[in-house]
């Protein structure tokens, strides 16, 4: 991911004035064409602010000044005021775009795969207390013990602590679903983020994801020519209230107090023993750091991937046993005073 050569747009053989001139229109062109093909793959949000700044810059508008009269969320914001301030920003822009969206992408398949076994089982708890709900309602159970029925008691007592687990169960996962559908509607953008990392399995490979964006962060704007202190701190900021907002600012706060930067990634909260030696490597790469940073993103988002590949074996057959115990244990509890009230009926007749 280089930026392109605009020298050749224009023309050896016209005079200087025109030369300019043409040059200048030429690299306007070319920056609103980076901009619209950054739309197409940013975040949806983003993608009309991305196309509003494009039409500014068509109508003559510098990209700076453009930005600064643009109205943006402050994760695109933060992103924009950093590009404005490199040699290639709409390229800057356009590479980034494509970074985000690689590992999205990544981010998008985890939690697809880890969102429908979730819904699934919210699905079989509720429908299960739902039918507990039904034949509670339709059946008093009370009346039942004069029929004298053999362990009548213990069945009871089975089929209510039964009922009072999956409301116990459907309570608990619809408060955590509202829980978790608020921090997403209400929260900030790194919260929800923040949160899923924090689980036991899924958090390892969405931190993996996360830390994989700022490695590519770094990777462009070292691309760019930026390598001195300034650095980490450009990263943070342009970050803006993302997902790796924090994060991002504790690495550039580290590199600010002498920290190697490879050391300041171990460092994080998304680093872990599996990851932690490829990015303290980068310390002894330091004429080949951009090119140490792409091959170590790339890494996490191999290491991601894998994990999505596990778990697409493991997650199938977790499902249906766990599915298939919370049906057969509702239904079985009813079935254990039915059969043999339907076979002493049977009897008597």
């Amino acid at each position: 991911m280089t930026a392109p050569d605009n020298a050749n747009t224009t023309p050896a053989e016209l005079p200087g004035g025109l030369q300019a001139e043409i040059l200048s229109s030429g690299t306007i062109t070319l920056d609103a064409l980076k901009l619209r093909l950054a739309a197409t793959v940013a975040p949806r949000r983003w993608r009309s602010r991305l196309q509003q700044l494009a039409q500014r810059i068509d109508g003559g508008e510098p990209l700076e000044q453009a930005v600064t009269r643009t109205q943006m969320p402050q994760a695109l914001s933060g992103l924009m005021r950093e590009a404005v301030q490199l040699p290639d920003p709409a390229q800057f822009v356009l590479d980034t775009m494509q970074a985000r969206e690689e590992v999205q992408s990544t981010w998008r398949a985890f939690i697809a795969l880890v969102s429908y076994p979730l819904l699934l089982l919210l699905f079989a708890t509720f429908i299960g207390a739902a039918f507990s709900m039904s034949i509670r309602g339709m059946v008093d159970f009370s009346e039942l013990e004069d029929f004298g029925l053999r362990g009548f008691a213990e069945v009871k007592a089975n089929i209510e602590d039964q009922h009072a687990a999956l409301l116990g169960m459907a309570i608990a996962m619809g408060w955590v679903a509202l829980v978790m559908l608020t921090i997403a509607v209400v929260g900030p953008e790194w919260a929800l983020s923040a949160v899923l990392g924090g689980f036991l399995i899924i958090g390892r490979p969405l931190r993996w994801l996360s830390l994989q964006e700022i490695l590519y962060r770094y990777y462009l704007f070292v691309e760019q020519g930026i390598s001195d202190s300034s650095l980490g701190e450009r990263v943070a900021r342009s970050f803006g209230n993302s997902s790796g907002a924090i994060v991002a600012a504790s690495i550039a706060r580290r590199v600010q107090a002498g920290t190697p930067l490879g050391r300041s990634l171990a460092m994080s909260m998304y680093a872990d023993g599996l990851c932690r030696p490829t990015l303290q490597l980068l310390d002894e790469q330091n004429e080949r750091l951009p090119q140490a940073c792409l091959r170590a993103a790339r890494l996490l988002g191999a290491l991601a991937e894998q994990r999505c590949h596990v778990l697409s074996m493991v997650v199938p057959v977790f499902l249906l046993a766990v599915v298939g115990t919370i049906l057969w244990a509702t239904i079985s509890c009813y079935i254990m005073v039915f059969f043999p009230l339907v076979n002493m009926i049977s009897a008597m007749s």
